[in-house]
């Protein structure tokens, strides 16, 4: 199993960044100790996170067999859907952590938008865009905020700066 794989490898990561961190004195270099510390904490999360993606996989496998065995029990089928939804959005988060583990994907991003001149409707979008990018960026944990402004006449939004 795939999660079986990227779990070992994960916790062999734990262990080697425990590793280093018990070979030195954390006092000597700071900045070091303070990235090897980011490093396993994310080591820590990834394990956590594969560990309950594991769990509940086998927990989905297991009910959609259940719902396989009794056909007109329709609970059976909402919580394997449940379960598989689940499951679905943990590996989501895991992929997005690994996409994210580059030096400077720590660092602070900026999201621009502009709306075009074809009239209100570009506008209002660039506005609703704006409250989504803000929304995700929270439920993600990152903490969004406006930078910049320019407010249409007509309502919507000409100009925005998302940091």
């Amino acid at each position: 199993m795939l999660a079986s794989t990227a779990l070992e490898f994960e916790e062999a990561r734990r262990l080697k960044q425990e590793e280093i961190i018990r070979e030195y004195d954390l006092w000597n270099d700071v900045a070091k100790s303070n990235e090897d510390l980011v490093q396993l904490a994310e080591s820590e999360k990834a394990v956590d996170a594969l560990k309950d993606l594991r769990y509940k996989a086998e927990e989905a496998k297991l009910i959609m067999e259940l719902a396989g065995m009794d056909s007109i029990n329709y609970d059976f089928l909402k919580q394997a859907y449940t379960a598989c939804v689940s499951v679905n959005k943990t590996l989501d988060k895991y992929e997005m952590s690994k996409l994210l583990m580059e030096p400077y994907d720590m660092e602070g991003a900026c999201v621009t938008i502009e709306s075009g001149n074809e009239g209100i409707y570009s506008k209002i979008w660039a506005e609703k865009l704006t409250r989504m990018y803000i929304k995700w960026a929270e439920k993600q944990g990152h903490k969004a905020r406006i930078v910049e402004k320019q407010d249409s006449e007509s309502g919507g939004i000409k100009y925005v700066m998302i940091e």
